[in-house]
């Protein structure tokens, strides 16, 4: 068995976090690994998706097709990305209309 491959380090919001890139030869695989930074213990992992072979060419046909709008939604997204709801203003003294993210329900097989 082979160590990951690290393809990159995303810096994170903070000094304190960061996205690692991993590449796992052994399961045809990515890795995505959100981690924190925490004094006496390091770099340590929050998170992590794994995207298989199929699944990363099928994201890269995604991430091409729809990059113009990614770009536009998180430059608009960008002073608030990452901190829960986003307040938008109907009018000059409407209300605010709280935008959370979408949750998505993966169906499973019976």
């Amino acid at each position: 068995m082979t160590h990951p491959v690290v393809l990159a380090t995303i810096p994170g919001q903070t000094d304190n976090e960061r996205l690692l890139v991993l590449l796992s030869v052994d399961e045809a695989s990515l890795m995505l690994c959100s981690q924190t930074w925490a004094d006496g213990v390091g770099w340590f992992t929050q998170g992590s998706v794994r995207v298989d072979s199929q699944q990363l060419g099928q994201l890269r046909a995604a991430l091409g097709r729809g990059s113009s709008k990614v770009a536009t939604t998180l430059e608009a997204l960008a002073p608030t990305a990452g901190r829960g709801p986003v307040a938008r203003r109907t009018g000059a003294n409407g209300p605010a209309i709280l935008a959370f993210p979408a949750q998505h329900v993966r169906a499973e097989s019976a």
